[in-house]
């Protein structure tokens, strides 16, 4: 599996748009990190930044915003998206691995995640 992280530094980007620089991550059937690579994205529009990941054959995205078009491009592309995603990149790369990574959360050293009440799914106010 290949993903893809859109980084500010040590961590998830604001924004999809925005990031300054972008980790590939390929790992193995058993989920175990074989491979990782930094890339700088240099004032890309949404369609390059696209066309790099299908060319790089993203299999999921890790970010924070992003726009409803690029999402339904991605999910069109049988890319899984996590977004809206906000706090240390390799610690959302950790859960997205377990399995427990969620469009939302909020990730804290040494906090319980946490997660955007506007991306939990079928939750009754």
């Amino acid at each position: 599996m290949k993903i893809a992280l859109f980084l500010f530094g040590s961590r998830v980007s604001p924004r999809f748009d925005c990031a300054p620089s972008l980790m590939f991550v390929t790992t193995n059937k058993k989920n175990e990190v074989v491979e990782r690579n930094e890339k700088t994205i240099k004032r890309k529009n949404q369609i390059e930044i696209f066309n790099l990941l299908k060319a790089s054959n993203v299999d999921a995205v890790i970010c924070g915003g992003i726009s409803q078009d690029m999402l339904e491009l991605l999910k069109g592309n049988n890319t899984e998206v996590i977004a809206w995603v906000s706090g240390d990149a390799q610690q959302a790369l950790e859960l997205f691995l377990r399995g427990k990574l969620l469009p939302g959360a909020i990730l804290r050293p040494g906090r319980q995640v946490r997660q955007l009440s506007f991306c939990r799914k079928g939750k009754k106010r």
